[in-house]
């Protein structure tokens, strides 16, 4: 029986509770400082109950202010300032000279520093716990970045003396970066310039087919760089909040064009961009008629009884789904699992943790319930929003105070061209995976089959990043930890997507091992460190993990015949 036939009986859907709220929706942005204020609530409540604590954090930052004004009349004075202990001497905002040697710029960020650190302070006065500390320590920590001096002009020493030398036009450019991004960017600063890059020549460029399409997605055959193929091919699940190319990118850089020069036939999912005519599209409808059509479509052009799946994100999520589902069945479709930044542990997402928020969950609920789907901006606002000084603040400061064009980058094209989620797959997502945790629970139904991620016994290469702020690396390690086959796991540095986008290079360089010990970290401790891009750990894993070699097999099918090219159209 197909998951479209769910049997999973639910008092009501979010978007139903949703709908006894009153219908007007509250802009995103607001509902981000609806968060912020209830985050921060705690903090001033259990600070003013313990006075005394907060009375000597209070003191300890006047002392610092004061000693931080004294320190400032002796530059003014041309003498040096007494020595004292530097919170920030390893923030890069404040790296130019002018903050240690200019009187102004000297108390203003030791005053500012002297702010945070009183805050900090705040928070282990009020006594915090869990995740209600969680979220205080990044409601602050929000907070604090955006006050920062750097973020305006007479803060910033470089931007002042780019003013200077270019006689204001700096100044100009800046405020022309200003009204574009208001007017093009709905004001927040741009990213990255998009012009350099062209869909199908230097992103999402590796030669391929579409041979099939649905109103959910478009699946990619793409076509053999090498004269024999592995008998088992490789089918790709993305998140359903990005584009697919992330495993596509500039050619050199594409994960999937590297696993079609090792010998894999690869196959990948393109999901559409839904409008308000999919709201009824929910996560059973992506399992059924997304990722378990496309492996229908894999072994009729192949003619392989097994296929090997790679997700990412929340792709890969769902790719655990399908893996639990067909573990049920007689017969073992998948041979094994790959996944990259992803998990099942909802309740252990570091930094994303502080907005598992019922009530800024609903919100959203609300707007999607309204739009029949929820924009990809505001999801893509709420991820800026955990990494703000390098993905909000950094490009003001160079864009609206300097007056530098946003770079070319690759990933950050990728990343702007985000799609939208249909109301009802959001809040499936919301209700099931991230408030009630089901997946990891053993607690989701589907199609009358409950989902044991311990029933499924495939080989897994799991892939995490050491600075992911979106899925923490402990909770994909313990993603690992719930299923029933032979785990390798491989922590690289970088972030979501430059901890994967690792191609070959000299300076490459991973953790690699077998997930045994219980504790992430002490896996860490006892991991080897390979020189080297996890991309060939894995090729070397995957290869023994394929089958035997074959001739290609031909591009679709006389069930599914060949139609455009890739990256098809969905993607643009």
């Amino acid at each position: 029986m197909h998951p479209r036939a769910v049997a999973d009986e639910r008092t009501a859907t979010l978007a139903e509770k949703v709908s006894r709220w009153p219908r007007t929706v509250l802009p995103p942005a607001f509902a981000g400082g609806t968060w912020l204020l209830s985050s921060l609530r705690p903090v001033l409540t259990g600070a003013g109950r313990n006075w005394p604590r907060t009375a000597e954090a209070t003191e300890r930052c006047l002392r610092a202010l004061q000693a931080a004004a004294g320190n400032a009349v002796r530059l003014a004075n041309g003498e040096q300032p007494k020595p004292a202990g530097d919170p920030g001497a390893e923030d890069e905002r404040f790296s130019d000279p002018a903050w240690q040697t200019n009187p102004y710029f000297y108390l203003l960020r030791n005053g500012y520093l002297s702010w945070c650190t009183l805050l900090k302070e705040l928070v282990d006065a009020a006594e915090l716990h869990g995740h209600q500390r969680h979220r205080a320590d990044v409601a602050l920590r929000t907070l604090s970045n955006a006050l920062a001096p750097t973020n305006l002009l007479l803060g910033n020493p470089e931007a002042l003396r780019r003013a200077s030398a270019t006689h204001g036009i700096s100044m100009i450019h800046g405020l022309r970066n200003l009204c574009g991004d208001i007017v093009q960017n709905r004001g927040r600063p741009r990213q990255v310039d998009t012009s350099a890059f062209e869909l199908g020549h230097n992103l999402a460029a590796t030669p391929g087919t579409v041979v099939y399409r649905n109103q959910i997605m478009e699946l990619i055959q793409y076509d053999p760089q090498t004269e024999q193929v592995y008998e088992i091919p490789l089918l790709f699940s993305p998140q359903w909040i990005n584009k697919y190319y992330v495993a596509d990118l500039a050619p050199g850089r594409s994960l999937i064009e590297w696993a079609v020069r090792h010998g894999h036939t690869v196959f990948a999912i393109s999901y559409r961009d839904p409008g308000p005519e999919s709201r009824h599209l929910s996560l059973n409808d992506y399992l059924d008629q997304g990722l378990l059509r496309a492996l229908d479509v894999v072994e009729d052009v192949t003619a392989s009884r097994k296929t090997n799946l790679m997700g990412a994100c929340n792709g890969g999520t769902l790719a655990l789904m399908l893996a639990a589902w067909l573990a049920h069945g007689r017969r073992q479709r998948i041979g094994c699992l790959t996944l990259l930044n992803s998990t099942a542990v909802f309740d252990d997402l570091g930094v994303l943790g502080a907005f598992r928020d019922e009530a800024l969950m609903r919100r959203f609920a609300r707007l999607a319930d309204e739009r029949g789907y929820l924009d990809g901006g505001y999801l893509a606002d709420l991820f800026d929003v955990l990494r703000p000084t390098d993905l909000v603040w950094n490009y003001l400061a160079r864009g609206w105070l300097m007056g530098e064009s946003p770079p070319s980058f690759d990933v950050l094209a990728w990343s702007a061209d985000y799609i939208g989620v249909p109301a009802a797959l959001h809040n499936d997502f919301v209700r099931d995976l991230c408030l009630e945790n089901r997946l990891a629970r053993g607690a989701m139904v589907v199609a009358h089959r409950r989902l044991d991620l311990s029933r499924v016994t495939q080989d897994l290469f799991a892939v995490a990043a050491a600075r992911d702020h979106l899925i923490g690396w402990q909770s994909a390690y313990r993603t690992a930890k719930l299923l029933g086959g032979k785990a390798h796991f491989a922590l690289t540095p970088g972030g979501h997507v430059t901890g994967v986008i690792r191609p070959p290079s000299p300076k490459a360089f991973h953790h690699h091992g077998l997930v045994r010990a219980a504790d992430p970290e002490i896996w860490r401790s006892r991991a080897a460190r390979r020189q080297g891009s996890w991309w060939e750990s894995w090729a070397e894993w995957l290869a023994k993990r394929a089958g035997v070699t074959r001739t290609p097999p031909p591009t679709g099918s006389g069930l599914y015949p060949p139609g455009a090219a890739a990256p098809g159209s969905y993607v643009r």
